[in-house]
């Protein structure tokens, strides 16, 4: 005997399961798109527009075929890669590998963003720090006129 059809949720119980594609979607647009994108664009112009359209056609089909495939066979991409044919879990290993080095390349931009704008935010002004406090100040030199000894 095939079981009920529950009913949709109502009021606050919709939360529940928008609410996890509410954090789903904006894992999926990164910093990449935040920052890259945009300072690409500001620096290329439309000379780059080919590239941004390719990327989103690629992230759409990538993240389609993905969600596919997992509504249709109950396993993640990471099973399916570690069935690939060769040695054992090869393909896990690249794409963990590739995801570290992107990871590490997108944690420098995002802080050297967060930088640049702490800085325009709250400048460093070195004549103002106390005479005595590190780093010290170089000492003043006599300058190019004759000495009075």
């Amino acid at each position: 005997m095939s079981e009920p059809l529950r009913t949709p949720p109502r009021g606050m119980a919709i939360l529940l399961l928008v609410g996890p594609a509410f954090v789903w979607s904006a894992e999926y647009i990164g910093t990449g798109e935040v920052l890259l994108a945009t300072r690409a664009g500001a620096v290329l112009g439309t000379a780059i527009l080919w590239a941004v359209v390719l990327g989103i056609l690629l992230k759409y089909w990538i993240g389609m075929a993905g969600a596919r495939y997992t509504a249709c066979t109950g396993e993640g991409m990471v099973d399916l890669f570690a069935r690939v044919p060769g040695p054992r879990n090869w393909a896990v290993w690249i794409v963990l590998v590739v995801q570290l080095f992107a990871g590490a390349l997108s944690i420098g931009a995002v802080a050297t963003a967060a930088g640049a704008f702490l800085n325009k935010l709250v400048p460093s002004c070195p004549a103002a720090s106390p005479a005595g406090s590190w780093p010290a100040s170089p000492s003043p030199s006599p300058g190019p006129g004759p000495s009075i000894s």
